[in-house]
């Protein structure tokens, strides 16, 4: 997913915002965790993950940019709605429109619906969707759960509640035409069987690498999906248990009593490929040295950062 950045905005909206004001703004037109309406759920140990910031800096930044105007943050729903997105990525391009409508309807429970709604009021040729945003806010309300329609696209879901806690869109799919209702459900079920054996499959293994993770930190990660996710996902892309563990102890022995103590947590050992990648590989080479404390010997360090360095950019 890609966004538009106005060169406009460094001589005018952005003109005396602080350096890290500048880059988050950037960062939430075009975040990993983004739809195209520009109201998505974002908590902020995402955003600390993503731009390797601490809880303190993230949220400060959030506070100024808010203040501002430039963005609406929910800190109850943890979500960010960014007013001038819609404006500078049409809804009317391709099949913005059609994907738009499924980002709307997997919303976690916000009050920026609303602002949303207001906003492409002001806009301008945008009826469809506006009709489409005050339908969805007044189907929260009642608990409605039929299909939600616009220009002959369906989002059918089970119910409210269930769409909003599953922000992955598990619960939510975009179908041409006007399918059964059956049909739909049909296609859901199969899906979630899906997932369902992968869960199965993987998560004893997970499991295990969490409760390692747990004894060697001192930590109480519980066995749920969210910290199974990234280590199912690593396994299957040919990571084993073992390699895993290897990560747990190089990193808790090089951030343990340290300000990046904090980051020894599934999210950040397992979330991110490109940074995986490189924590395996300096593991790796650690543990052939023989698991040496660190600080014991410059060209092991050398050799270790080396192999991140490596990893990172191959």
């Amino acid at each position: 997913m890609y966004a538009r950045i106005e060169s406009t905005w460094w001589c005018g909206r952005l003109r005396g915002a602080s350096d890290a004001a500048c880059r988050l703004y950037c960062y939430l037109h075009a975040p990993p965790h983004g739809n195209r309406i520009g109201l998505y759920r974002l908590p902020v140990p995402y955003i600390m993950e993503d731009l390797d910031w601490g809880k303190r800096k993230a949220e400060d930044t959030i506070q100024e940019l808010t203040k501002s105007g430039l963005i609406d943050y929910d800190w109850e729903g943890r979500c960010v709605f960014i007013p001038d997105y819609i404006e500078l990525n049409s809804l009317k391009i391709g099949g913005r429109g059609k994907t738009a409508l499924r980002d709307l309807v997997e919303l976690p429970p916000t009050r920026l619906l609303h602002s949303l709604h207001r906003r492409l009021a002001e806009q301008g040729g945008l009826e469809d969707f506006v009709e489409a945003v005050e339908e969805e806010i007044q189907r929260r309300r009642i608990g409605c759960t039929e299909e939600l329609t616009l220009e002959g696209i369906n989002v059918e879901r089970k119910d409210v509640s269930e769409s909003c806690a599953h922000s992955d869109g598990d619960n939510a799919s975009i179908m041409p035409g006007t399918p059964s209702k059956s049909k739909s459900k049909s296609k859901s079920k199969s899906k979630r069987e899906r997932e369902e054996e992968e869960k199965k499959k993987w998560n004893p293994k997970a499991n295990e690498v969490i409760d390692y993770l747990n004894a060697v930190t001192d930590q109480a990660f519980r066995h749920v999906d969210g910290n199974q996710r990234n280590i199912r996902a690593r396994l299957k892309d040919g990571a084993t248990v073992d390699d895993l563990k290897a990560i747990v102890d190089h990193k808790t022995m090089q951030w343990g009593g340290t300000e990046q103590e904090q980051y020894l947590r599934p999210l950040t050992l397992f979330g991110r490929t490109t940074t995986f990648d490189g924590y395996l590989a300096s593991a790796i080479k650690w543990v052939k040295a023989g698991c040496p404390e660190e600080g014991t010997s410059g060209e092991l360090k050398r050799t270790l950062q080396e192999a991140e360095d490596w990893a990172k950019g191959r």
